[in-house]
């Protein structure tokens, strides 16, 4: 036990950490570097943060808070979050879905060059078809 809080020791010395509880992970590293740079208006660090949240990557999954970045991102006309709300709103069971904001989010991703969001914006009906034929009414 004693060679194991050496070598720990030896090991935070050498990362230049000289309290533990200072420690940032790299995964927090990122976070913070990433909420920093969202705050700021960065479409790409919102994407990037709204993909954290959504997949609990150094952060604790939230799909709300998922949405929140990757719509700030949306509305600055970044096509991979439109893509991402309109997957969220059109196939993920942990929201609310709505196929009409579905359909607007894949619409902006789709005038925007994005060729996914083209592709799931003509198959939407079809999700919509079985997502009616899936409930218990």
């Amino acid at each position: 036990m004693k060679c194991l809080i050496v070598g720990i020791s030896f090991l935070v010395s050498i990362a230049g950490v000289t309290n533990l509880l200072d420690y940032t992970s790299p995964d927090q590293q990122i976070i913070l570097t990433w909420e920093s740079a969202a705050s700021e208006g960065d479409d790409a660090a919102q994407l990037a943060l709204g993909w954290a949240y959504a997949n609990g990557m150094g952060v604790t999954q939230d799909y709300s808070m998922a949405m929140k970045w990757w719509r700030k991102s949306a509305e600055q006309n970044n096509s991979d979050a439109q893509l991402m709300l309109a997957i969220m709103y059109s196939e993920c069971d942990a929201i609310t879905q709505d196929y009409s904001l579905a359909e607007k989010w894949y619409r902006c991703a789709a005038d925007n060059g994005n060729i996914k969001a083209l592709r799931r914006l003509n198959m939407l009906p079809y999700f919509m078809l079985f997502s009616d034929a899936a409930s218990p009414d």
